[in-house]
Order: C-alpha cells, then sequence, then structure tokens
C-alpha cells in the first residue's frame, strides 16, 4: 500500500501538466516591481504584492537549472526568469506577494560586483 501511495505522489505531477514552457511564454503578465539586491546586472528579484490589504504570506521563487544548459530548440526565455514570471503573477492573483529571483545571484559572488 505505502508503494502505491508513493508511486502516485511521484507520478501524479507529470500528469497534471498540461503546458509547455512556450505555453507558459505566451501568457499576458503583469508588471512587477524590480528590485536590485546587487550592483551586478543579473541581481534582482522582481516583486509582485496582492491588491488589498496585507499581511500577505510570500513565496520565493527562484528559477535554476536550466538557464546553465538550454534544452533543445527551446525559446531562449525558456530558459530565464521569463518562464517563471506566469507562476509568479498566479500565485499573487490568489494572495500571495512573490519575490521571483534571477539566478544571477549564484553567477557572481561579491567580491565580483
Amino acid at each position: 500500500m505505502r508503494l502505491v501511495a508513493f508511486s502516485l505522489l511521484i507520478l501524479a505531477p507529470l500528469y497534471a501538466q498540461d503546458r509547455t514552457p512556450d505555453d507558459l511564454l505566451k501568457l499576458p503578465v503583469p508588471e512587477a516591481t524590480r528590485i536590485a539586491y546587487g550592483t551586478a546586472a543579473l541581481q534582482f528579484g522582481e516583486l509582485r504584492v496582492p491588491a488589498g490589504r496585507g499581511p500577505h504570506p510570500v513565496v520565493i521563487i527562484v528559477h535554476g537549472g536550466c538557464w546553465v544548459a538550454k534544452l533543445g530548440k527551446l525559446d531562449d526565455r525558456a530558459v530565464a526568469l521569463d518562464l517563471v514570471r506566469p507562476v509568479a503573477a498566479d500565485l499573487t492573483a490568489n494572495g500571495f506577494a512573490t519575490w521571483n529571483l534571477d539566478p544571477g545571484f549564484c553567477l557572481v559572488l561579491p567580491h565580483q560586483s
């Protein structure tokens, strides 16, 4: 029984995903406030805050991994921050503040900025 439950837990997200990276890139996304956290060009995050009075729970989104090695013929935006913007916008529309970080924080050490 535990094996069946574990298998369902692992496999369920595969069936739930019905959008490709290209589909996500085509979604309209409201503007966010861009805030630098360092001096390097890639050291920034995008802040989205829901309408209405807070406090709001905060979700920190860090896109990472795929930006190192572009896969196949994906649009260049699919391996950048653009891909997770629709996720952040959807979370914000549902009452969560989001801090969407560019992976540039991994690339620049403080003494290099």
